[in-house]
């Protein structure tokens, strides 16, 4: 049950709930409670602010957001506390954006020179402490790869792979596995504050749990995979429901069976490769011949890597060899039933593996 705060709205404020607003610029007020405030930037322009988003709840359990633009935020960042209620006039109401939907509602606020926003502090009426936009995992697929809305999950983090973890001042981007119910589990990236708010919370130590709420993410799909991207201390990878095999397949299914860092981006098969050298017990190797390649956001390998399977009159035996090139150093490592532990034979390379390849 949400918990709620008391509040005193005076009388000569004769305000109007979130549904009753009227679009233009009026006379309009409003009384809600802040939720959250986050900056907006603008990526290709080396992260200039362009804005700050904020999200408010009324007493009828209606959200909607509010945009302060560059021009403005010093004026009123100092005013801004999450949780807390206040009495908003002199704004500008408009239509929400089709696209980056952060709430149902299709109004939106922006902040005017004219803004008034003050905290309200006494005995009054009744408002949630929070609310969000949760989706379930087929809700996330449909809105996969539209930027139509960026709604919230809750889940269970199982894995976290990053630099810096327990760094609270690092904003470096860092990748999870977000396990949303029993049969699914998704990659979840977080940059910028949220990563640095994420790398706080493993700091604090003050609790094992690892089940959490996302908010605004922007639902990915890459080959067939589904990332959450958003604009719990766990050290050990959870294995065993990674198919391998999955990522096998798309790797072979490229022009050729070298495969570089650019090729498994474009694949969304980065983290893959780490996990899958993790399982055949190659990471250790990895980070050994070539520490640096871990500077990199997220542990991403700068490395060539192609996988072989030797012609022998039985495919069974499944023996294979992966070759690595990493800084113009060459590495071949033969491993025994390589093809079976990745779920990838001698008869897949024949089927799927480009002619030109001699020993595929």
């Amino acid at each position: 049950m949400a918990t709620f705060d008391i509040v005193a709205i005076t009388q000569d404020a004769s305000y109007v709930t979130f549904d009753a607003l009227q679009l233009g610029q009026s006379n309009q007020q409003i009384v809600g409670r802040l939720l959250r405030f986050w900056e907006a930037t603008n990526n290709k322009e080396d992260g200039e602010l362009m804005g700050i988003v904020l999200l408010f709840l009324d007493e009828k359990n209606t959200v909607i957001h509010g945009f302060i633009p560059a021009s403005l935020v010093d004026h009123n960042r100092y005013v801004l506390q999450e949780s807390e209620i206040f009495n908003l006039s002199g704004f500008e109401v408009g239509r929400s954006t089709n696209l980056y939907k952060i709430t149902d509602n299709p109004l939106a606020i922006r902040f005017l020179p004219s803004t008034n926003m003050t905290k309200i502090e006494n005995i009054g009426v009744t408002i949630n402490q929070e609310k969000f936009m949760l989706q379930n995992s087929n809700h996330l697929q449909a809105l996969a790869n539209t930027n139509l809305a960026l709604p919230d999950v809750v889940g269970q983090v199982m894995f976290v792979q990053g630099s810096n973890l327990h760094d609270g001042t690092s904003k470096e981007r860092l990748v999870m596995r977000f396990k949303m119910d029993t049969s699914v589990i998704v990659y979840l990236q977080l940059w910028g504050e949220a990563a640095s708010t994420f790398r706080s919370q493993i700091s604090k130590k003050k609790t094992n749990k690892n089940v959490m709420v996302v908010t605004t993410i922007n639902p990915k799909l890459f080959g067939g995979k589904s990332y959450e991207v958003k604009n719990h201390t766990l050290h050990q990878p959870i294995r065993d429901d990674v198919d391998y095999r999955e990522s096998i397949n798309k790797i072979k299914l490229t022009p050729t069976l070298l495969i570089d860092y650019s090729t498994l981006k474009a694949l969304g098969l980065e983290n893959d490769v780490g996990w899958m050298l993790n399982a055949l017990g190659l990471l250790q190797f990895m980070e050994s011949v070539c520490r640096e390649i871990y500077e990199e956001e997220i542990r991403q390998f700068f490395v060539t890597v192609s996988l072989a399977f030797t012609r022998m009159s039985s495919p069974l035996a499944r023996d294979g060899i992966l070759y690595f090139t990493i800084n113009g150093e060459h590495y071949n490592i033969s491993i025994p039933r390589l093809g079976r532990a990745l779920g990838f034979d001698y008869q897949d390379a024949i089927d799927f593996g480009p002619e030109e390849h001699g020993n595929i």
